[in-house]
């Protein structure tokens, strides 16, 4: 694993991360809500909706199948409101998993996504069993 890496533990271990290596990419290319929507709700056993996950800086990529999809509903901080009312941003994050095709792998992914369905942030971790034994969750971006 590369020296040059965020600790991004707090911010993604509530959200299902688990310790252990992940990627970050600003502005995914060729990869928009639309289509991890498309991916979880259309697609069938004989006709899945892949979507291409960029997961190296060499862009070497993985088919997914998206399978679960859960919204992120995260507490805009930059709003100034009376002492413990919660403000929250208009659209929300997204955490989702998916299954590598033909593979036993999975991914999980925790995208950013402003403005409609254009990804603005994504960070992607493959599903182990075996976590990385001192509880970081260490991300490298691979813009």
């Amino acid at each position: 694993m590369p020296e040059d890496f965020d600790d991004r533990t707090d911010e993604l271990l509530p959200l299902g991360f688990a310790p252990g290596s992940a990627v970050a990419e600003n502005d995914p290319e060729n990869l928009t809500v639309d289509d991890l929507k498309a991916s979880l709700f259309e697609s069938t056993a004989t006709e899945p909706r892949i979507v291409s996950i960029k997961v190296t800086e060499r862009n070497d990529r993985v088919p997914v199948v998206i399978d679960h999809v859960r919204a992120v509903w995260s507490v805009n901080e930059s709003v100034k409101t009376p002492a413990g009312k919660v403000v929250y941003h208009d659209t929300p994050e997204w955490y989702a998993e998916g299954q590598v095709m033909r593979s036993d792998l999975r991914v999980r992914m925790y995208i950013i996504a402003v403005r409609s369905s254009h990804i603005d942030n994504m960070t992607v971790q493959f599903i182990s069993d075996e976590p990385a034994p001192d509880g970081i969750i260490r991300v490298v971006c691979i813009d």
